[in-house]
């Protein structure tokens, strides 16, 4: 079962990297299109004929561009006679290779009976190349013959409401999709790897290199002597607690001592230290005992030994 996971989280990693690689060359290529922008003359109505007074058409146009070159504003100009249901819009409907098919639209609703005037639904798009300057283009909108009143009429305040110039924001989820579809292979075997390098290092091992890093900070000065006793009192506990397995690192030293006289294997000779020890650290983080470095040194050397004498049999000969 756990290769079989690996290897599906190795197939979710080439395949992401796959799409990422497909994706980026496709953009890369999309650039060095120049070609000019292809659009219709006149937009598509829907629905196409029988426009009646009141109801909603839409206007929209569909044209391709390479994936590099965006629809940034869609301005919408009715005709005398129709008045803006909707602001323009655009939006990318699919994206291939090299290339995106985008579909700008806006609505019209028609104010009265006769022939409206031609209208505009004109676009920003970008330039070609790295210019920053967007290009406009016009598609027409047609006259339109009205006639006849709907069944439902336009609410008054939605005819009334004015032109605007829409920004379309390009949807951004499948680049997030993607990102989280390479993180999750990568945190898992980053993870995994430090996990197995916490295992082969032996919990005497890590101990003693934390005891032996505290000494140095002690001597640098990095921590002055109180602070180096109440370190040296988490590292005795957090020891003790993955050795004996006893879920006491958050009790009282009252209550640490008692856990480990009456539920611990922890031999005789070591349980006067420990007791002194803790006792005295107490002492000095609560009642501000004095201290210096020599006692804090003569300290981790006690704890040392404490490390080496517990040590599990298969671990004696490393420590």
């Amino acid at each position: 079962m756990k290769k079989f996971f690996l290897i599906f989280l190795w197939l979710i990693l080439l395949s992401g990297l796959a799409a990422g690689i497909w994706s980026l060359s496709g953009y890369l290529v999309s650039r060095q299109d120049k070609s000019p922008v292809a659009l219709p003359d006149t937009v598509t109505l829907t629905p196409d004929k029988d426009f009646r007074v009141g109801e909603v058409i839409t206007a929209s146009v569909e044209f391709s561009l390479p994936r590099y070159r965006k629809v940034h504003n869609v301005l919408l100009t009715p005709g005398n006679g129709t008045v803006t249901a909707t602001p323009g819009k655009a939006v990318k409907v699919r994206t291939s290779w090299r290339s995106s098919v985008w579909k700008a639209e806006g609505k019209i609703c028609p104010l009265r009976p006769g022939e409206s005037q031609p209208g505009v639904l004109a676009l920003e798009i970008s330039s070609p190349g790295d210019t920053p300057e967007q290009t406009a283009f016009a598609v027409a909108i047609p006259a339109l013959k009205i006639s006849g009143l709907p069944a439902v009429t336009t609410p008054d305040a939605e005819l009334e409401r004015p032109l605007e110039l829409v920004k379309k924001t390009p949807s951004k989820w499948h680049y997030l999709w993607l990102l989280l579809l390479l993180l999750i292979p990568l945190l898992y075997f980053v993870f995994k790897k430090r996990k197995v390098k916490e295992e082969k290092i032996s919990l005497q091992a890590r101990t003693l290199d934390a005891l032996e890093n505290l000494r140095s900070e002690v001597v640098t000065r990095a921590l002055s002597a109180e602070q180096g006793i109440a370190r040296l009192s988490d590292v005795i506990r957090t020891y003790l607690e993955q050795r004996y397995t006893l879920p006491v690192s958050s009790k009282t030293t009252p209550e640490f001592l008692e856990e480990m006289e009456n539920h611990s294997p922890l031999p005789e000779k070591d349980r006067p230290f420990l007791q002194n020890f803790l006792n005295s650290a107490d002492m000095i983080k609560f009642a501000k005992a004095p201290c210096d470095a020599p006692a804090v040194n003569a300290a981790i050397d006690s704890a040392e030994k404490l490390v080496r004498s517990t040590a599990l049999p298969e671990e004696e000969k490393n420590v």
